[in-house]
């Protein structure tokens, strides 16, 4: 069945019209959540945080934008800059970050077309006749719209702070653009030198965003292993290239052997983590499907954003479906492998799944589930379900294709407006997160913070009663950490006694009670900074009993250590204790810059200004990123204050 070329004609000159329409029809239905506020780690990454924070565009200002995050490897640094840009423009309203997160996104659904339609054509001609391939441009605007529209996306787009992951994407998807032209014009035997500096530049940028642009690599492989076969010109194939691929493999293979896997099986790598690593490899079977899921049958109640109370897998039978899951992934590899002649997309769509994966579902201690981590992935699936879809496609008329097609869009639409929605405003969407997943802690908690916030200190406010329901309804939890009660104990910080023993002995209970997570680490901080700026006012004797009873119970916790030392050092004012723990602290963790900047910090206070002179000229040498700049550089005012 030959493709009718005029209709090929007449589609490609409305392509740029129907294009110009899908980026209008997205901004629409984006645009009331661009009134949204922040959310969860937008307040540690951007709120809370000032040196990302740009006031001018000197060069030490944009080189302390740069390096102000210490997440990641890079700590992403184009992504702060982005941030920092957006601070000096516009302040910390929301809004503009969100419109600059949309803004790449309808970029990143622009890329998402001119690849697929590559991809496509590149399809076409490794496909046989027989199986059916539709020749268009238009399959490649269904695919972007659907990738453009889904609702999944939504939690990534309004999220602030996952500007890292589309910016990442962004990169990602230049440069597997100017890959497919460099070999393209490889084969055709012309020069390709500009394609692959541009490829390089665009993984540096996805790099520069975050790290996650690290499987370019693995995504371009399986270009070569499904479509490109390899071949430099006609059928001949490129020994060289292939043996380069090969020893690509091998020295990731060895990088996760020798570094990335012994690190992950240390005991203190997964030791803010209430599962192991064998347990995070297990769940992944289960969360993997889960998210096929997500982009096949997608509905406003399955994405609730928080998942800490996602059950974990302790072996392929408990849950049962972690066996089903192990198998329907390796159904779909086995299935892969099998078609990669008849359906070279499908091959392709379900290795790029399975790459997209390969950092977030590995042995890295991360949380075990985001919405955010399938950003690219859901492509992948957009790209492996493209095939088998044209083969069913092929026995309908044109205008059946095209009303399917339609109304697929607009029910992807749909969903997406309603998604939208639930992010558009901010109590709305605490409400929606708490009542579709009843069992989070975290949802249940934000939503009291929420109420807490807008109470404003005041309790007679109608805000103050519910915000005290939200926090007891999370400590209730079964299995909950610190965050109820911790919320409950802040809400009171003006009046320490109204913070009952009861609630103190159930908040110690709680932190003993498990090893030492992030959410208890946080706590303990925040309780702590208030406390020592005299901004909240606790039961002194209560927050120390709670401090001595964590130290003991975690005194390998670098981070516990440090908490207890400002304690000793501020509130106690026992300078001895506090920095016998700054010293400890510094020895449990000793590559760490921040706790021997710490160390300085406590030694300067202390009258040691020697020892404190020495630790900041080590630092000054090591921290050529500056991203300790803050705590150093109040090490090295204490000093100069005290010449």
């Amino acid at each position: 069945m030959q493709p009718d070329s005029s209709r090929i004609a007449v589609g490609s000159k409305l392509t740029p019209a129907l294009s110009l329409l899908l980026g209008l029809i997205t901004v629409v239905i984006y645009w009331g959540g661009l009134h949204g506020g922040y959310i969860f780690d937008d307040q540690p990454n951007l709120v809370d945080s000032a040196t990302w924070k740009l006031t001018s565009l000197d060069a030490a200002s944009l080189r302390n934008a740069l390096f102000s995050n210490g997440s990641g490897v890079s700590g992403r640094p184009l992504a702060m800059l982005s941030f920092g840009l957006n601070h000096y423009f516009s302040g910390m309203a929301p809004f503009p970050y969100k419109l600059t997160n949309l803004a790449l996104h309808l970029l990143n659904g622009g890329l998402v077309y001119l690849l697929v339609v590559r991809l496509l054509a590149l399809a076409q001609g490794a496909t046989p006749p027989a199986s059916g391939y539709p020749i268009g441009r238009a399959t490649a605007l269904l695919i972007a719209a659907i990738w453009m529209l889904h609702p999944l996306q939504v939690s990534t787009v309004l999220y602030v702070v996952q500007r890292m992951e589309i910016g990442a994407c962004t990169g990602t998807l230049i440069a597997l653009l100017a890959y497919l032209r460099a070999r393209q014009a490889q084969m055709a035997g012309e020069p390709t030198w500009s394609w692959w500096i541009l490829a390089a530049v665009a993984a540096a940028i996805g790099l520069g965003f975050k790290e996650t642009a690290i499987v370019i690599p693995g995504y371009t492989l399986l270009l070569e292993l499904s479509l490109l076969r390899f071949k430099i010109k006609g059928d001949i194939r490129s020994t060289p290239l292939a043996a380069s691929y090969g020893l690509l493999v091998a020295s990731a293979l060895v990088a996760f052997l020798a570094f990335v896997l012994p690190h992950a099986m240390q005991s203190s790598a997964y030791a803010t983590r209430d599962f192991s690593v064998g347990e995070r490899l297990l769940t992944q079977l289960r969360i993997l499907p889960m998210y096929l899921e997500w982009y096949l049958l997608p509905g406003p109640s399955k994405f609730v954003f928080y998942y800490d109370n996602y059950a974990i897998s302790t072996d392929l039978l408990h849950p049962l479906t972690t066996l089903a899951g192990a198998c329907l992934l390796v159904g779909l590899a086995t299935a892969a492998f099998v078609l990669r002649r008849r359906w070279p997309l499908f091959t392709l769509g379900i290795g790029w799944f399975f790459v997209a994966h390969s950092l977030t579902s590995n042995v890295i201690p991360l949380e075990l589930v985001f919405e955010h981590r399938n950003y690219f992935a859901l492509l992948a699936i957009l790209l492996a379900l493209a095939q088998p879809a044209a083969t069913l496609f092929r026995r309908f008329e044109p205008r059946s294709q095209l009303l399917v097609s339609m109304a697929l869009t607009a029910l992807v639409a749909s969903l997406c407006v309603v998604q939208v929605n639930v992010w558009a405003n901010p109590v709305n969407q605490a409400v929606f997160f708490s009542t579709h997943n009843a069992t989070s802690e975290r949802a249940a908690y934000q939503l009291g913070l929420l109420y807490w916030q807008l109470a404003n200190g005041d309790p007679a406010s109608q805000n103050w009663p519910n915000a005290e329901q939200a926090f007891a309804r999370a400590a209730a939890i079964p299995g909950s950490s610190v965050l109820g009660l911790n919320g409950m104990i802040m809400m009171h910080a003006s009046d320490p006694a109204s913070v009952d023993a009861a609630t103190w002995s159930g908040y110690r209970t709680k932190l003993i009670g498990r090893s030492i997570d992030a959410q208890g680490i946080s706590s303990i901080a925040q309780i702590v900074t208030c406390r020592i700026k005299e901004e909240c006012h606790f039961d002194d004797n209560e927050l120390f009993k709670t401090l001595l009873a964590v130290f003991n119970a975690n005194p390998s916790s670098a981070v516990v250590a440090t908490q207890y030392a400002s304690f000793a050092f501020s509130v106690m004012h026992d300078e001895e204790l506090g920095l016998e723990l700054a010293k400890k602290a510094a020895q449990l963790e000793p590559n760490s810059l921040q706790y021997q900047a710490n160390l300085g910090v406590f030694y300067a206070l202390s009258g040691d200004k020697e020892e404190a002179a020495k630790i900041l000229r080590a630092l000054k040498q090591k921290d050529l990123r500056e991203r300790y700049k803050e705590t150093w550089g109040k090490l090295e005012l204490l000093l100069q204050e005290n010449e």
